[in-house]
């Protein structure tokens, strides 16, 4: 092993100087934020078409009816695990959809059997 002696600015130099170097050889990855607070979790959610309120999504975490993690007292949302959930939902209103469109055929039948 070799011993070198140097001056404080001719190390701050070479150190900066290979960090540069670091930095134009590897491209930056951007990091994406993958855990969410529940603020930003819910913000999700509701713009992928799933409405839900603050209080409802206290009661998910509750019933564990939604993916969550707990650090400690913080509840943090997998971005992943929360966009497999939302992709497991119905569409919003669909059961509802589905017996306004019995009532419709029924109503149809009837209108059709008095003719």
């Amino acid at each position: 092993m070799e011993l070198l002696i140097t001056t404080r600015e001719e190390l701050t130099s070479v150190v900066q100087s290979a960090i540069s170097d670091l930095v134009k050889q590897k491209p930056q990855k951007v990091i994406e934020k993958t855990w969410l607070p529940l603020v930003d979790a819910l913000e999700l959610i509701n713009s992928n078409g799933i409405k839900l309120k603050k209080s409802t999504m206290y009661v998910l975490v509750h019933r564990g009816e939604i993916p969550y993690h707990k650090f400690g007292q913080t509840t943090l949302f997998d971005k992943n695990e929360l966009m497999d959930w939302i992709a497991a939902k119905p569409a919003r209103g669909s059961k509802f959809r589905e017996g306004q469109n019995a009532v419709i055929k029924s109503a149809q039948r009837r209108l059709v059997g008095k003719n």
